[in-house]
């Protein structure tokens, strides 16, 4: 029939040029993979951003590294980790044969890992502080397809959608690669992951320069890291105050008690207590200004709370970020926040053991009936069903 030459023709177009894309991809990452291989022994410069989704702010950092690979996929050698843009030196990292050591130079502790211990564990935490993209194998490249070819680089990105069992949308991850076009050198990534319930994580690095040097070196680079090391364990082990740490944060459960607060509301700068709500219903939503999750929260918390305006039900959002507070005001009227904000000292959020945002808690005559952690779409009415159940109960 005539009128299937067209779409027939059209296929058969497609598959070539789907062919010839994906051979050109081939070429493309054999040549990288090549060009690679040949970072056994190196000393590098790099940036690195990174923000996960719980996270304020965007963190900037520049390595300096040198690198020599050992018969077992792990790399002895040093990196000075320092703030983007000052300079000032942040942290030390050093390796050797036998463990991986950190020092941090804002509070002088250090944390170290044992290969003996757990040699996977080992080699990914070393991995996971040199240049990202040199450190990928020829499966890694799968799914990855040419988009341009223009001077002085090609662009290499993969695009991947996570799905849960019910086939909706969990996650959407996009990587993009800048291959120097003459040297075949992968010079910088930049990684997006879209997450369903609206928050946003994000990863670059950047080569800064690089020089590549003989194996003989390997021994040199041994004694070295083995006297860092040795300088980085001079100082107070880390890993003792971890303990200490965590106690400071409370373990808080469904059916412990409400810790009592004291803050100050946004609405007149006037005092709030938290004992006065003890013998309500109270929903307490610890946020911040700049989490995604968090703002994806509002216009269900919102509802919520307009649907229970007479029915003795407190809705308070907890901002526990003094450098929110001078554009809190802004904030809620751009984002039509209905509810009081609370804006409270940080024991507050060590009270109630929160570690990550939003963190929501409901509790009835002073006692936590659920905890919420993060945001997921549907809360307005499972906030509405608990609730209703409360009351009847």
């Amino acid at each position: 029939m005539p009128t299937l030459k067209f779409p027939l023709l059209y296929i058969l177009m497609l598959s070539i040029f789907t062919q010839i894309k994906a051979q050109k991809t081939a070429d493309i990452v054999k040549k990288v993979l090549k060009a690679t291989s040949e970072f056994e022994n190196y000393d590098i410069k790099f940036e690195k951003y990174f923000k996960f989704q719980s996270e304020k702010d965007t963190i900037k950092e520049i390595y300096e590294s040198v690198v020599c690979r050992t018969d077992i996929e792990y790399n002895i050698g040093w990196h000075r980790i320092y703030q983007h843009h000052n300079m000032a030196a942040k942290s030390l990292i050093a390796i050797n044969a036998k463990e991986a050591a950190r020092l941090n130079f804002k509070d002088h502790l250090y944390y170290n890992q044992l290969l003996a211990d757990d040699e996977k564990k080992v080699i990914q935490t070393v991995q996971s502080q040199l240049f990202h993209p040199l450190t990928r194998f020829k499966e890694d490249y799968k799914g990855f397809e040419v988009m341009k070819t223009d001077e002085p680089f090609i662009s290499l990105q993969k695009l991947d959608t996570i799905r849960d069992a019910g086939k909706r949308v969990k996650l959407i991850n996009k990587t993009i690669l800048s291959i120097n076009k003459s040297t075949y050198l992968p010079e910088v990534e930049e990684s997006w992951t879209w997450f369903s319930n609206g928050g946003l994580q994000y990863s670059k690095y950047r080569l800064l320069d690089y020089k590549i040097s003989s194996g003989k070196r390997f021994e040199s680079v041994l004694k070295t890291s083995d006297s860092l090391v040795a300088y980085i364990k001079s100082f107070t082990n880390g890993d003792s105050l971890k303990e200490k740490n965590k106690k400071v944060y409370r373990q808080v459960r469904i059916g412990d008690t409400a810790s009592i607060f004291r803050g100050t509301k946004h609405q007149g700068e006037t005092a709030f207590d938290f004992s006065a709500l003890s013998d309500s219903i109270v929903i307490l939503d610890f946020f911040y200004t700049t989490c995604g999750p968090c703002m994806a929260a509002i216009p269900e918390i919102n509802k919520f709370y307009q649907a229970n305006l007479n029915r003795g039900i407190s809705v308070l959002g907890v901002d526990p970020f003094s450098s929110d507070w001078p554009k809190l005001e802004l904030f809620i009227t751009e984002k039509s926040v209905t509810y009081p904000i609370i804006k409270t000292p940080q024991d507050v959020v060590l009270a109630y053991g929160v570690t990550g945002y939003p963190r929501m808690f409901v509790i009835k005559n002073g006692v936590i009936i659920k905890i919420y952690y993060g945001f997921a779409k549907g809360l307005e009415k499972e906030l509405q069903q608990l609730v209703d159940g409360l009351i009847k109960g």
